[in-house]
């Protein structure tokens, strides 16, 4: 006899006081990777104020899954708990588009 798994979804549940556009670019970012790595069906995510503790925004993802190559690349470091080494000049890995130095870099 077999066994039929439910369909996989997900939530993350982000604190920020960035900007709404920033905000949501990281929390988007972080629903593909985590559907990805998960190969769900659907995944949401919800931004908090730290301070006031209400809900900024949320979103949803909700589409088939499929192999990527480049989710690949963004996902296979965190999958075995390593740290990507970003050079400056290389495409941010949160998937802005924008160059790292640009983007997230400190």
């Amino acid at each position: 006899m077999s066994v039929r798994s439910a369909p996989v979804t997900g939530v993350i549940v982000h604190c920020s006081r960035d900007t709404i556009e920033e905000a949501w670019r990281d929390l988007r970012s972080h629903c593909e990777r985590r559907k990805y790595i998960h190969r769900a069906e659907k995944w949401y995510g919800i931004c908090i104020n730290p301070s006031s503790k209400q809900i900024r925004f949320g979103i949803g993802l909700e589409f088939p899954w499929k192999h990527d190559a480049n989710m690949e690349r963004r996902t296979s470091a965190s999958q075995n708990g390593e740290v990507p080494k970003v050079g400056r000049n290389d495409p941010c890995p949160c998937g802005s588009g924008k160059k790292y130095k640009k983007c997230h870099m400190p």
